[in-house]
């Protein structure tokens, strides 16, 4: 039986975002220069802020101090707008809406999260268009 094709080098590269802001919940809400990291050989997504001397930190939970992460595998749903650049990421106890400098950034990291996901194993993963005339009640994308 013939290996498996190797995949090409740049699909196991991690990736990043830029990011205008981020809530984790209710709890942590950061806005400034901060990325959103993608390491896709273990499928996880992190969050990271440059000092002004270039130096990457992750960013930790205040109380806690743990680092502020999360894993494509256990993301059940993800919610987004066309032409807005925000996207809401949807898991069992938690929601994180993440704020990009441009609808295609979004879209790029939507499409990056959805195909990571799959990968890892995620078979109940979905990604949704909030349409444009839901309530402004509802919570997503502005």
């Amino acid at each position: 039986m013939p290996p498996f094709p190797k995949p090409p080098a740049e699909d196991s590269k991690p990736v990043g975002w830029r990011l205008q802001s981020f809530n984790i919940g209710k709890e942590q809400k950061t806005t400034g220069h901060t990325f959103l990291f993608l390491d896709r050989a273990n499928a996880e997504v992190g969050f990271v802020s440059f000092n002004t001397h270039s130096i990457a930190t992750v960013l930790r939970f205040p109380e806690t101090n743990e680092p502020i992460y999360f894993h494509a595998k256990t993301a059940r749903a993800a919610a987004w707008r066309d032409k807005s650049k925000k996207v809401s990421i949807l898991f069992q106890h938690l929601q994180v809406d993440l704020e990009f400098a441009s609808p295609d950034r979004a879209r790029s990291f939507l499409d990056v999260l959805e195909d990571i996901a799959t990968a890892a194993g995620n078979h109940f993963f979905y990604s949704y268009e909030v349409p444009q005339y839901v309530s402004s009640r509802v919570r997503c994308c502005d």
